[in-house]
């Protein structure tokens, strides 16, 4: 039987490369996101509803979630916000999404996509809608976004960083929910840094209006916007 780069040619034609074993993605995270779309693609909402409730694995409960809250956002917000990752398990699995979902071309991002629905199953897709929640004021997915400080590699943890940051740009979200944002309040401290002078003076009006002169947080938030990294 001839041979192949020294190989017989059975055993060349079983034979995979190891660049291309390399570029193989993790079927666990993968398999999960194809199970989820194509539930949803096929209207199988009661399904997944039983599935997120009795799941234990949390990225399995987080991607039904996610696919409940993109086909109705305002009856499925709590359980999305609710199924978001608490553990340091379940946290490093969604950071790690970026390597265990591929690369895909459509979307420039690594995504799952199915050609029926608009939405995609990642670690930004994923990430942004939680990011509105948190944006829109709801106070638990405040509490599980905040857990991700100090989370996440290079460019991840940046985007992070980044987004606790330009929360305290909104004096009246950074006082609505002061509780929370108090032990992260060093984040105010940038705020000069990455707004125009314009902006940061308007932010920092917005801070004195709302907070009267008695106020033990107004001699805080004014001393650490006023003194940059």
């Amino acid at each position: 039987m001839p041979k192949v780069f020294g190989l017989s040619m059975a055993a060349f034609l079983l034979w995979v490369p190891p660049a291309i074993q390399t570029r193989q993605p993790s079927r666990g995270e993968l398999g999960l996101a194809q199970r989820t779309m194509d539930m949803a693609v096929m209207g199988h909402l009661s399904g997944l509803r039983e599935r997120m409730r009795t799941a234990s694995d949390p990225i399995e409960r987080l991607f039904d979630a996610y696919a409940l809250y993109q086909s109705d956002p305002k009856e499925n917000a709590d359980c999305f916000t609710n199924a978001f990752p608490t553990t340091e398990e379940g946290l490093e699995r969604l950071l790690d999404l970026n390597e265990t979902i591929p690369y895909s071309p459509e979307g420039e991002g690594n995504e799952y996509r199915d050609p029926r629905v608009k939405w995609t199953i990642g670690f930004e897709s994923i990430y942004n809608a939680y990011l509105q929640r948190v944006q829109a004021g709801d106070p638990e997915a405040l509490k599980r976004f905040l857990a991700l400080e100090g989370h996440g590699d290079g460019a991840v943890g940046e985007e992070i960083a980044g987004d606790i940051a330009e929360l305290f740009h909104h004096p009246a979200y950074v006082l609505a929910h002061w509780d929370q944002l108090e032990p992260h309040k060093a984040f105010l401290r940038s705020v000069k840094t990455w707004v125009t002078p314009k902006e940061f003076r308007s932010i920092r009006n917005g801070y004195l209006k709302l907070l009267p002169s008695n106020d033990r947080r107004r001699r805080v938030i004014l001393y650490l916007l006023d003194h940059p990294e």
